[in-house]
């Protein structure tokens, strides 16, 4: 299960106090149909979508590892939860363990890309 969060600013946007642009994610976000993506604005490629997942330590045996899955697809399916989740911004989603650690991996990869191009050095 993940949750994207890129609708929080809706209410000041709404109220006028700020002004949306794009929005960070690769997709448009529903609460603003009509705004772009940075990408479709015109930054190609750009996409920084914050998440959240749930993870257990290496080596969980996969008997685990599946009835933690199954628990949270079904969280993640409750329109309740999804709701209110929506109204703070929230995008709840279920993700198999498989798609997660894809895209562990591919962040990792491309932020690694993003700090050798800045020429960010960690120490």
């Amino acid at each position: 299960m993940s949750c994207t969060h890129d609708g929080a600013a809706k209410p000041h946007v709404d109220a006028g106090k700020v002004k949306a642009i794009a929005t960070t994610g690769s997709v448009r976000d529903p609460r603003f149909p009509d705004l772009p993506t940075v990408d479709e604005a015109g930054l190609k490629g750009y996409d920084m979508t914050w998440w959240q997942g749930v993870m257990a330590p290496a080596g969980t045996p996969s008997e685990v590892v599946d009835v933690l899955g199954r628990a949270l697809q079904t969280i993640a399916a409750d329109q309740a939860l999804r709701s209110k989740a929506y109204d703070i911004g929230l995008n709840v989603q279920y993700a198999p363990a498989q798609a997660l650690a894809e895209q562990v991996a591919q962040d990792i990869a491309k932020f690694r890309r993003i700090a050798a191009e800045a020429k960010i050095v960690l120490e």
